[in-house]
C-alpha cells in the first residue's frame, strides 16, 4: 500500500493534496491482513481525483483509541465521482472483514457531505482487560497473578508488593482493573485508590471484613476476603468484564485455549 501512494505521488505530483498519517511504523508494527486497506485507498484515489478541481486525500492508519485500531480514508468528492452503486471490491472487503474478525469491527462510510467522501474502519482490540495486582505478600501477590493466569479476558500488566509503585506505574499508563489489597505498609489499597486521577474498576482482596464498607464507597466492583478460592475470584473478575462490555459496547470475545478457562458468571435474567 505505501508503494502505491508513492507511486499516486508521483503521478499527480502537487495537484493533490495527498496526507499519509500514523502514530506507528506501518511495516513493523501494523499487523492487519495483506491487502486489506488497499481497496478503499484505491478508491479514493479514483473518485477523489479531479483535474479541473482542488483534490486531496488523506489517510489515518493505526491509530489505537484504546479498544481498537482506528483506519480513516477521506478524499474529495466531485460530480463525476459519485458512483450510484457500490463496487465489488467493496463488497469482497466487507465479506473478509466479516469473515476474519467476525463482530470484532465496525465499517462506516460518510457521504452525507457533498464535498467529502469518508471511510472509517475500526478493528476492535479483543475484550482484555488490563489489569494490575497490589499485593505487599508474596504468597499472596503470586496467588493473584494464577489466578488472572486462568481468566481467559484478563492480561496483567505487572504485579506490585506496594502501591506507591503502582502509584508511580500509572502516572503514565493506563489500566482497566486494579486487584489491591488494603491493609499495606506506607500507603493503604483505600487511600491509593481515593487518591487515584483516573480511576479503573477495582477489586479489593484484603484478610479485613472491616474494610468492606469503605471499599464500597469507593464504587468498588467487588470485595474478595482472603483466603478467597479462584471460584470467588472468577466472579468477581466476571461482574469487571459485564462492566466493561457494557461501557463499551463490545460483545465478549470468542477464545479457544484450553489452558485457561473462562469464568463462570452467574445467571441474572428473571
Amino acid at each position: 500500500m505505501q508503494n502505491y501512494i508513492e507511486l499516486m505521488r508521483i503521478r499527480y505530483t502537487d495537484d493533490v493534496n495527498i496526507s499519509v498519517e500514523s502514530t506507528r511504523n506501518l511495516a513493523a508494527q501494523l499487523a492487519i491482513p495483506p491487502l486489506l486497506l488497499i481497496v478503499f485507498v484505491e478508491n479514493a484515489f479514483k473518485h477523489g481525483v479531479s483535474y479541473n478541481h482542488p483534490s486531496f486525500i488523506h489517510i489515518r492508519i493505526g491509530y489505537d483509541d484504546g479498544h481498537g485500531d482506528r483506519h480513516v480514508i477521506s478524499n474529495s468528492r466531485h460530480e463525476k465521482s459519485r458512483p450510484g452503486t457500490t463496487g465489488i471490491g467493496l463488497e469482497n472487503v466487507k465479506k473478509r472483514l466479516a469473515l476474519i474478525y467476525q463482530d470484532n469491527y465496525t465499517l462506516s462510510i460518510d457521504d452525507s457531505d457533498p464535498a467529502v467522501y469518508t471511510v472509517k474502519l475500526v478493528i476492535l482490540h479483543d475484550a482484555m482487560l488490563k489489569c494490575i495486582a497490589i499485593d505487599d505478600e508474596p504468597l499472596a501477590l503470586r496467588q493473584l497473578q494464577g489466578y488472572i493466569a486462568k481468566i481467559n479476558f484478563l492480561k496483567l500488566e505487572k504485579a506490585f508488593t506496594n502501591a506507591i509503585e503502582a502509584q508511580q506505574f500509572l502516572a503514565g499508563k493506563n489500566a482497566d482493573l486494579i486487584f489491591v489489597d488494603i491493609n499495606m505498609p506506607d500507603l493503604n489499597g483505600v487511600d491509593f485508590v481515593r487518591a487515584l486521577i483516573r480511576r479503573p474498576m477495582i477489586i479489593f482482596t484484603t484478610a479485613y471484613s472491616e474494610y468492606a464498607v469503605e471499599g464500597f464507597k469507593l464504587d468498588a466492583i467487588d470485595y474478595l476476603l482472603k483466603p478467597f478460592s479462584f471460584a470467588d475470584f472468577s466472579r468477581s473478575a466476571g461482574k469487571a468484564h459485564s462492566l466493561y462490555e457494557l461501557r463499551h459496547n463490545q460483545r465478549p470475545a470468542h477464545r479457544k485455549n484450553p489452558r485457561r478457562r473462562c469464568p463462570k458468571t452467574r445467571n441474572t435474567s428473571p
